[in-house]
């Protein structure tokens, strides 16, 4: 079988070129190329809470449709290991829905914290810097959502090493 290595990269920016030239809203063509960009991904059973957490929060919660969509579009086009690839994407299905039943953070906004309480805790001012440490933090709350409360999570603002 043929494989065309680094497909998803040259589409999306090909998706992105046509829908420009369509005229089709900025938000859309940015939804779009993510999930051409984001559908190359080999889920296995063995990936962590945090693993599942991660590639949700680069999809988008609210892509997700779109993306088993595609994806099963894709193991058709594919046709070798259809039946396999199909259950794989069931599998991860079941997966993502009990993992979003936990309700952990996936978005910076879904902090414990702000960038007023890494301002104050760095004694810095608004800048990327601030940006930088919440993402860290963030980090830090997929692979352990039990991190995510205030006070934990003003314990680690400084170690954050940004």
């Amino acid at each position: 079988q043929r494989t065309f290595y680094k497909h998803e990269k040259i589409s999306a920016e090909m998706a992105q070129a046509i829908m420009r030239r369509l005229r089709f809203s900025r938000k859309d063509t940015e939804r779009v190329a993510n999930l051409i960009e984001n559908h190359m991904f080999h889920y296995e059973p063995g990936w962590t809470d945090g693993a599942v957490r991660r590639l949700v929060r680069r999809i988008g919660a609210e892509n997700l449709d779109d993306m088993w969509c595609l994806r099963r579009a894709d193991a058709h086009g594919r046709g070798l290991g259809l039946k396999q690839a199909l259950d794989n994407l069931k599998q991860l299905q079941r997966r993502v829905a009990a993992v979003m039943q936990q309700d952990a953070a996936l978005k910076v906004t879904d902090l414990a914290v702000d960038g007023r309480d890494v301002m104050q805790v760095l004694d810095c001012p608004p800048g990327p810097r601030v940006g930088r440490v919440l993402e860290r933090l963030l980090e830090f709350v997929i692979d352990d959502p039990s991190l995510n409360t205030r006070e934990k999570l003003l314990g680690l603002i400084p170690n954050c090493g940004v």
